[in-house]
């Protein structure tokens, strides 16, 4: 019987053992709104930093794209979650990090932007501010038009005149 792969829908873009270093003793956060300029009130480290299929091609729609994004983290998290606590050692003890742990948490810093809900409007807006600029620049451009509308001409036998074109 083939195995089921879990389908994963509460997707979070912070990953959950970082906020556990500042939850209370009723395992919440305070949270700060920005939009407000205040702190919240709290919230369970688990229901912060999240929607529903958030890394699917369209955040709440569940796609392969969302749980193939969600595996790669998971995997880097697992990782990363155990040598966060030495890091964190490594920072109180010394003035020096070991350049082991420098690269970690550059690539863990990284990956918190790269998933942030930010990131996402900024690669969304450019995505589409790309498509209207490709598309304008080529209904500008007739030669390419024509060819496209020749194409269709010759692949359905069909003739079409200058003033549909």
């Amino acid at each position: 019987m083939p195995s089921q792969q879990q389908i994963t829908i509460d997707q979070h873009w912070a990953p959950r053992f970082y906020y556990k270093r500042f939850k209370d003793e009723k395992f919440e956060l305070k949270v700060f709104d920005k939009s407000e300029w205040a702190i919240k009130k709290s919230k369970s480290y688990t229901q912060v930093s999240n929607e529903d299929f958030f890394f699917g091609m369209r955040t709440g729609v569940q796609d392969e794209v969302s749980q193939k994004i969600e595996n790669a983290f998971v995997r880097f998290e697992n990782r990363f979650a155990k040598l966060y606590n030495k890091i964190i050692e490594n920072i109180y003890e010394t003035t020096q990090i070991k350049d082991e742990y420098l690269r970690e948490l550059s690539f863990f810093m990284s990956m918190l932007w790269v998933r942030s809900n930010l990131f996402r409007k900024i690669t969304l807006d450019a995505s589409v501010e790309f498509e209207q600029e490709f598309l304008s620049r080529t209904a500008q451009n007739s030669t390419f038009i024509n060819q496209v509308f020749d194409e269709v001409e010759e692949s359905k036998g069909v003739k079409i005149s200058q003033s549909e074109r």
